[in-house]
């Protein structure tokens, strides 16, 4: 393993040899962080935290490589090792898939499994996205569209996690976790789309061209918010996509290019992920 800051661009880069690596030096520096902000600790790194209450704010992703670093925090946990006080962290979602509340494909339920219900964390503190008040009012196979959702209610809970947002995050994040696509899409902004260039916090998200096709997702205005934005990736099919992310690329092309944080833009990532990088592990 090896890090450095890419040379035409500000985005520091952690060379890891796989996926279960990229796994765990992201889990462990995200628990170097919220340990110093629940300390409260400032130096060069600045972990003195986005809002000065003692309170860590973290969003996390889906995807299995975002998966396997959740995994890896409850491994540290475990093994006493992290250190973290979870009672003084806020968990929030990058995006989540317009299915009902117990469905397996859901973001929420797969970070549940990997980590939330193995410590010892207070409901309240996870920020979950709502869910369709019923199975009818979404769709989800693939090729399908999002005709028969109940637009209204999808707008109302974009809007409703906005509102969480201003109310426990009101001055962004700490860490946002970003997983990325093959075509270089971000939470559930995809390239070509109009949840590109919006001026909301979240978004509800329709025809998405990965099923299930209906989605609630943060936008760059809300993920450049944060203090530090991490991307772990993991595979040769991102290596394209994560190229032009580290260029900072047309991000209407790749929106991945358009996420940056305040003070720290991280890439964990595997060699396969980084060939197209010029010499990423010098």
């Amino acid at each position: 393993m090896s890090e450095k800051s890419c040379s035409d661009s500000d985005v520091r880069i952690v060379a890891c040899a796989d996926q279960a690596e990229v796994a765990m030096r992201a889990a462990r520096d995200v628990e170097n962080v919220i340990v110093s902000i629940q300390e409260g600790r400032e130096g060069a790194s600045n972990t003195i935290g986005v809002t000065p209450d003692g309170y860590a704010r973290l969003v996390v992703t889906g995807g299995s490589t975002g998966i396997a670093v959740l995994h890896q925090l409850y491994i540290d946990s475990e093994a006493g090792n992290a250190g973290i006080d979870w009672h003084r962290v806020h968990v929030f979602f990058g995006d989540e898939r317009w299915v009902p509340a117990d469905h397996p494909e859901r973001n929420d339920k797969q970070a549940t499994e990997a980590l939330f219900s193995n410590i010892d964390i207070p409901q309240e503190n996870l920020h979950r996205f709502p869910a369709p008040s019923s199975d009818s009012a979404y769709g989800e196979t693939e090729g399908s569209h999002s005709g028969n959702v109940d637009v209204a209610e999808l707008k109302d809970a974009a809007a409703s996690y906005a509102d969480t947002i201003t109310t426990y995050a009101p001055d962004g994040f700490d860490i946002h976790l970003l997983g990325m696509g093959p075509e270089g899409h971000i939470n559930s902004l995809f390239p070509h789309t109009p949840e590109l260039t919006s001026d909301d916090t979240v978004v509800s998200v329709t025809d998405c061209p990965k099923p299930p096709p209906t989605r609630l997702s943060l936008t760059h205005r809300a993920l450049n918010s944060s203090t530090r934005v991490w991307f772990v990736v993991a595979g040769e099919a991102k290596a394209e996509a994560l190229g032009h992310a580290v260029s900072g690329d047309d991000a209407d092309m790749w929106p991945a290019a358009g996420a940056r944080g305040q003070e720290d833009t991280a890439v964990y990532a595997d060699a396969p992920a980084l060939s197209q990088l010029q010499d990423p592990s010098s």
